[in-house]
């Protein structure tokens, strides 16, 4: 498997674990989660995954308070491309 690959791989567990912890109540946990895959997700070259990581960061911050984090967050999603490369 190639280094991208392992990044894709390593991404998408960090977002199923994220996903899971959110479900179990630990929204800090799936945040810690979700920021870590969207850097992965840079690596692997998934702009897409990108903005699913950060949309998801942008979903559990006002959870813990951080309202104007989590606005700023959501805008810079809308700068990510949301496709793959064919």
């Amino acid at each position: 498997m190639s280094e991208a690959q392992d990044a894709q791989v390593d991404a998408e567990l960090a977002m199923r674990r994220g996903h899971l912890s959110w479900d179990a109540g630990h929204v800090e946990e799936s945040l810690e989660l979700f920021r870590p895959a969207g850097k992965l997700y840079e690596q692997a070259g998934s702009p897409a995954g990108v903005a699913h990581a950060a949309v998801s960061e942008a979903w559990a911050m006002p959870q813990l308070g951080h309202r104007e984090e989590a606005a700023q967050r959501a805008r810079e999603v809308l700068g990510v491309p949301h496709t793959d490369p064919a």
